[in-house]
């Protein structure tokens, strides 16, 4: 049984979520990218859609995939629930969904590089050790 990642209550029915993030660029998804961009993102979302979508509506609850390129592009399920979200968020208090989506981008391409930070510094500290060796 698939269990989702978020629940968000408050709407008419609970809305059950699970985030994915694929890259677009990895080797086994590369060529179709190059000849359709944003494949990866389709893929993604149409797989969680497959695996947890049934079991969210026989528990009576609504289900969006929240679907992320590594570069930061998102699924229409991530705009159209952040549109909900800044729906229901008071005045000037609130975020636009826009602003929310830029976000949620920029965190991703920083967690990206914080990763790609850290691999490199892994690689070159491997590198360091077979010198000295």
């Amino acid at each position: 049984m698939q269990e989702p990642d978020i629940i968000f209550y408050g709407g008419v029915k609970p809305l059950e979520t699970d985030v994915t993030v694929v890259n677009p660029c990895a080797p086994s998804k590369i060529k179709r990218t190059a000849s359709n961009p944003h494949s990866a993102l389709g893929t993604a979302n149409t797989n969680k859609k497959r695996r947890y979508e049934e079991q969210a509506h026989a528990r009576e609850n609504d289900f969006s995939p929240l679907a992320f390129e590594t570069h930061g592009a998102m699924g229409d399920d991530v705009h159209q629930l952040l549109q909900t979200l800044a729906a229901k968020t008071p005045g000037v208090h609130g975020w636009a969904a826009r602003e929310m989506a830029l976000d949620l981008a920029i965190t991703l391409v920083q967690g990206n590089a914080l990763c790609a930070a850290q691999t490199m510094a892994k690689a070159q500290r491997h590198q360091d050790e077979l010198r000295s060796g």
